[in-house]
């Protein structure tokens, strides 16, 4: 093998310029012992040859140094380091894990909470006891379900089940553009249900319907004033 063969297979396998230099300079030097080397096996045999001939013996014996019994002593190209070691099996990235409530972390009305219930019509009041309660619930509650993955989806599934429980879909409180002044006798009715239910009437309703200065229909300030405690 030519050392422009052995070049071009060391630069295919990826070695570096000073791997290359190594082996061509090795290639160099063990190309030379072996000149050397004929050199001083032709003149051993012209020696023998001459012997021969004062003796007439004739000597055929040829001493020949292949390229390729060469290549074996060139030592051998070290593997190519890997500067980019492979990330570990399954990443890093951990998945999230159901918790109770009590091993949440969560010890007092988050603010995000608290504007999710005040954007469903509840006042600061309403959403500390509505969350009182739904502490008290989870905690308390035994067996697989009470261990969630999102609570904050949990306590807005919560809030949302206030507006079932007293009668008043989210769609129908959502709609702050329609002022107090123009509700219809069937909105005064959802908002007294809604107040009775709470234990407390909003202040941005206005005067409660028990109130003298009150904008309630005369005709439903009796719901209010006959449940009211």
């Amino acid at each position: 093998m030519s050392l422009s063969v052995i070049v071009r297979a060391l630069v295919s396998s990826g070695a570096t310029p000073e791997m290359i230099l190594a082996v061509v300079e090795a290639h160099e030097g063990e190309a030379t012992k072996a000149i050397d080397a004929r050199r001083a096996n032709d003149a051993e045999r012209q020696r023998k040859v001459r012997l021969a001939r004062s003796c007439h013996v004739t000597s055929r014996d040829v001493t020949v140094t292949s390229v390729t019994e060469l290549a074996k002593e060139i030592p051998p190209i070290p593997p190519k380091e890997n500067i980019y070691p492979s990330p570990p099996k399954g990443g890093t990235s951990q998945k999230k894990q159901a918790c109770r409530f009590e091993n949440s972390g969560i010890t007092n009305l988050p603010t995000e909470w608290q504007t999710f219930a005040k954007s469903k019509n509840l006042s600061d009041s309403q959403a500390a006891r509505e969350f009182e309660k739904f502490q008290n619930y989870w905690t308390a509650k035994s067996g697989g379900a009470a261990a969630k993955l999102d609570w904050a989806a949990t306590w807005r599934n919560w809030i949302l089940d206030v507006f079932e429980r007293s009668g008043i879909r989210p769609a129908e409180t959502e709609n702050k553009s329609i002022p107090v002044s123009e509700w219809t006798n069937d909105r005064w009715k959802k908002a007294i249900g809604l107040a009775l239910q709470a234990g407390s009437w909003q202040e941005k309703w206005g005067p409660p319907p028990d109130d003298p200065k009150t904008i309630c229909p005369k005709e439903l300030r009796n719901l209010w004033t006959r449940k009211a405690p």
